[in-house]
């Protein structure tokens, strides 16, 4: 079986298409960031964080969300928006649409 980092390492950079009430929107996966265990046992499944960037013209509320991608289909992931990177430069980073990125997480344990 494969793992979550195992099957979205090669999407890293794509876009995923979350359905919204007010229309799809796209979010750019940008990191996946495999968690540390702290004693989870070792039939459970190790955590993996997912950090997507956004438009700053359209902010996401946390909820679950129908997301697709062209690769992988269609999931139902709860996101939630979170604040950008001040080490990594996030807060600068710039949307195509000429916006300041907003940014999101999806967590699985």
């Amino acid at each position: 079986m494969t793992s979550i980092p195992e099957q979205l390492q090669p999407h890293l950079g794509s876009i995923f298409r979350v359905e919204t009430t007010i229309g799809d929107i796209h979010l750019k996966l940008e990191e996946i960031d495999v968690r540390p265990r702290r004693g989870l046992p070792d039939n459970f499944p190790t955590p993996i964080l997912l950090i997507f960037s956004g438009s700053g013209k359209t902010l996401l509320n946390q909820d679950n969300y129908i997301v697709n991608h062209s690769h992988l289909g269609q999931k139902i992931w709860l996101i939630a928006p979170v604040m950008p990177d001040f080490a990594k430069g996030q807060h600068l980073q710039l949307h195509e649409d000429g916006s300041r990125c907003m940014f999101y997480q999806s967590y699985f344990c």
